[in-house]
């Protein structure tokens, strides 16, 4: 874990660029917060890995106590940054907002039920059966078959919460 830490430290000082002439312009553009949130998206993952291994290693374990120190303000950043990227959307495309029931909600809506039809064929194999009503109720988030669903939850809510406050 430390490894890809530090991997992900020296990238993030390598590309790191230092504006020397006032405040930069761009410092909220498309390519500036895709990054930010690819740094997010990277310590979100070393978070979830850390729950299914084991570490022994004391740079492993400095690392999973950092992970922990900012551990949900990882996810709330990267919600941020996902948020001002749509309204900057929204903002400066005429036709955003009318496609984002398809664009977004749908194309999240469509990688959660792929997403929870490979849950459903692991509980087949490890003998774990869910009711009809508990695997719909895990299409919205509100019961889970294995998923990480309060964040489906919230981002569903998120984004229906987003479309009618702008149509």
């Amino acid at each position: 874990m430390f490894i890809i830490f530090g991997l992900l430290i020296l990238i993030m000082l390598l590309s790191a660029h230092v504006n020397k002439i006032g405040l930069d312009k761009e410092y909220l553009s498309i390519e500036n917060t895709q990054a930010i949130k690819g740094i997010f998206v990277i310590l979100i993952f070393l978070s979830h890995i850390r729950t299914y291994t084991t570490f022994d290693n004391t740079l492993d374990l400095a690392v999973i106590r950092f992970l922990d120190l900012i551990s949900q303000l990882v996810v709330t950043m990267f919600l941020f940054y996902s948020g001002y990227g749509i309204y900057e959307s929204i903002k400066t495309k005429a036709h955003y907002i009318q496609n984002f029931l398809k664009d977004r909600i749908g194309y999240v809506f469509m990688n959660l039920v792929l997403g929870l039809s490979l849950y459903l064929i692991l509980n087949v194999f490890i003998q774990r059966s869910y009711s009809l009503d508990h695997i719909l109720l895990s299409l919205v988030g509100i019961k889970s078959i294995g998923n990480s669903s309060w964040f489906m939850f919230a981002i569903l809510v998120l984004y229906m919460s987003t479309y009618f406050s702008f149509v």
